[in-house]
């Protein structure tokens, strides 16, 4: 029988909150997070780190100056930084921007980028692998964006779309913008 999945490629968190709450794909359910589900991914972040394969995803990791989440930091540092890698690729999630929000190390600013973004990368090596394993057991990949102003009219969608069937020609791959 047939598969389908849907994925989300950003540009924000937006497009995994719809999988999460609107197509009901929870981590309750079985459903694995994946690298483009809580970060600000541009489009020519998304489509030169697709076009490699990741390959340089975890290259040049620094941090980068950015406004706090709102929330109670009462308990947490003065936060003020995310991590962003060589693609460009912004995770505020994963910044000391989002500390009072984390699971794990709550509160702690430097919980992702201590011993050279150790859990960082623990964190994103699975991702990574559920993005690849996604698209290995299913036919179908729904490709989740999200508009947003400061990145419309970037790219196409279909451009992507087209980059994957080039490297996956036996799948279908679609999108769906919210």
């Amino acid at each position: 029988m047939p598969s389908k999945i849907y994925l989300s490629i950003g540009v924000n968190c937006g497009p995994r909150i719809y999988i999460k709450s609107t197509l009901q794909l929870t981590k309750e359910k079985g459903y694995k997070s994946c690298p483009f589900d809580l970060c600000i991914t541009s489009y020519a972040a998304l489509y030169e780190c697709l076009k490699t394969d990741f390959k340089y995803f975890f290259d040049d990791l620094h941090l980068i100056p950015w406004e706090n989440a709102p929330g109670d930091r009462s308990l947490c540092g003065k936060g003020g930084y995310n991590i962003m890698n060589k693609y460009g690729i912004n995770f505020n999630h994963e910044g000391s921007t989002h500390s009072h929000m984390f699971n794990e190390g709550k509160n702690d600013d430097e919980f992702y980028i201590r011993n050279d973004f150790q859990e960082f990368r623990k964190r994103y090596q699975i991702r990574v692998k559920n993005w690849f394993d996604y698209i290995e057991q299913n036919d179908e990949i729904i490709l989740v964006h999200g508009l947003h102003k400061v990145f419309k009219g970037e790219g196409s969608l279909q451009a992507i779309c087209d980059l994957l069937k080039g490297k996956y020609p036996k799948k279908i791959f679609r999108y769906l913008e919210i």
